[in-house]
């Protein structure tokens, strides 16, 4: 916090994701000290960063989604009908 108030920082726009929880989750400290983040609340970056949660607010809400299924469940059925095929793992970090 020195940091920011010593080079008199008003307002911080965070450029990777990485960085959006621990900045959400020091909301109310940075705001206190008169700074503002440029974020959505800790439970919208939750669920936009994790495709599981992304994937049962779409549907929740009645939005199309993609097929979206863990690798480990039962009702995984990777046959040429559900091609081509996208992995990821279920949170941001280091797609393959």
């Amino acid at each position: 916090m020195e940091y920011y108030l010593a080079n008199e920082i008003g307002l911080i726009i965070p450029t990777r994701h990485s960085d959006l929880a621990p900045l959400a989750s020091s909301h109310s400290q940075f705001e206190e000290n008169g700074i503002l983040i440029a974020i959505p609340s800790e439970a919208i970056i939750s669920t936009c960063t994790n495709k599981s949660k992304t994937y049962d607010f779409l549907e929740s809400h009645d939005f199309p989604a993609p097929l979206s299924f863990a690798l480990n469940s039962d009702s995984t059925d990777i046959s040429e009908g559900n091609l081509p095929l996208y992995c990821q793992t279920h949170l941001r970090i280091g797609e393959f």
